[in-house]
């Protein structure tokens, strides 16, 4: 299980994500952000790390254009993917 925390350090051009893997359920193939703004190219995934992780983790995000910007962490295992709920900036 994996939840999507409030972001920090908003600037102009860059943002710092953070989530949270509750319960890893087993071996965790990556975990990350998954990140779009409203009328642009498709959503970007960023990972964090591939390892089996429990906890919080955070990734800075640079060179954003200006916009509003949604967001969710995930966690990618052989059993499939896990996404948090959807926040913006």
């Amino acid at each position: 299980m994996v939840e999507t925390n409030p972001s920090s350090d908003i600037a102009p051009g860059s943002v710092t994500l953070h989530g949270t893997i509750i319960d890893s359920g087993g071996k965790i193939d990556e975990y990350g952000f998954i990140y779009w703004a409203t009328g642009t190219a498709p959503e970007q995934r960023v990972t964090v790390a591939r390892a089996t992780y429990t906890g919080a983790f955070n990734k800075t995000i640079t060179y954003l254009e200006p916009g509003i910007y949604y967001y969710k962490a995930y966690a990618q295992n052989t059993k499939g993917l896990a996404e948090g709920e959807v926040h913006s900036f």
